[in-house]
């Protein structure tokens, strides 16, 4: 499983991509855009004090955070996803 997570530095909108390494799908971040995932997944977005300011499920491999009324800063991404948690450090910018 991979995440990718863009723009980054972000100010408005934060995209990030999901992908199963297990699908039949190998075609890049193309084939990601519209694929669905075999599980539901978590995504949370923290402070660097660990307090959650953004959390959503999904099951599409794109999803668009929407970044109104989260100040600039540090922040940390995590999916939970099929057992396995990813973390991404995200810079949010205002």
């Amino acid at each position: 499983n991979e995440m990718a997570v863009y723009p980054n530095p972000a100010s408005t909108t934060l995209t990030v991509q999901v992908t199963d390494s297990l699908s039949t799908s190998t075609d890049g971040l193309a084939a990601a855009s519209a694929q669905t995932l075999d599980e539901t997944y978590q995504l949370s977005l923290y402070n660097s004090f660990s307090q959650p300011v953004y959390s959503t499920q999904s099951s599409s491999s794109s999803v668009q955070i929407p970044l109104e009324g989260i100040p600039g800063g540090v922040y940390y991404l995590n999916l939970h996803y099929k057992g396995a948690v990813l973390r991404k450090q995200v810079i949010i910018k205002k």
